[in-house]
């Protein structure tokens, strides 16, 4: 019998920045939505995003509602980040009206798609890669826990989540000039331990 061959890959470790646009109220519109309706309406906004998104990062994954980018060494500024965010936000919700304008079915998801909106979850901290075939996977403590903040205890659906790594990771003035808009908040992540964040909330841009 012939003996198989196992051989370990080393990951490589790396500070990445980790940047999740997260589509909200998912859940609920796939379940009330003709599956291919469900399915062309967030092909479309996932490709809204792909397409508006300008900074110089790369896509690990795209998990259903949400895409994940990550970018090594020097990560842009806080400032430069939400601004980049915001105006994602606005074009996601410009393409959405047009979807909307534009689909004259009648079914309970398609006449609720106007619930969709977008929330952006940042975070810093040391990643692992890995070689999986011709794909590089991605995985690690700090992923783990940019996955959980995607459901946190903000009862919002529009918002930007910075952590304070990434804060701390890029020191500048932004959040500080604008303070009366800043959401400060810890979060329980059980074994992951607590993390602390601040949030921009994006309901009064949306409107």
């Amino acid at each position: 019998m012939e003996e198989s061959t196992f051989k370990f890959r080393t990951a490589e470790s790396v500070n990445a920045l980790i940047y999740f646009p997260d589509i909200s109220g998912f859940t609920d519109f796939v379940n009330q939505t003709e599956i291919t309706h469900s399915q062309l309406i967030v092909v479309d906004l996932l490709e809204t995003i792909i397409n508006t998104f300008s900074l110089p990062f790369s896509i690990s994954e795209i998990e259903g509602d949400a895409i994940l980018y990550y970018k090594y060494g020097n990560v842009p500024d806080v400032g430069k980040l939400v601004e980049e965010s915001k105006n994602l936000f606005i074009k996601y919700h410009e393409r959405l009206k047009h979807i909307i304008k534009n689909n004259h079915c009648s079914c309970g998801g398609c006449s609720n798609a106007y619930n969709l909106s977008l929330k952006f979850i940042v975070h810093y901290g040391i990643i692992h890669q890995i070689k999986v075939g011709n794909f590089n996977k991605l995985f690690g403590r700090d992923l783990i826990i940019a996955h959980r903040l995607l459901k946190n205890s903000l009862n919002k659906n529009e918002y930007i989540l910075l952590t304070d790594d990434y804060i701390n990771a890029v020191p500048s003035n932004y959040l500080s000039d604008k303070a009366d808009e800043i959401i400060e908040g810890t979060e329980d992540l059980g074994n992951l331990g607590t993390l602390k964040f601040k949030a921009i909330s994006l309901e009064s841009l949306r409107k």
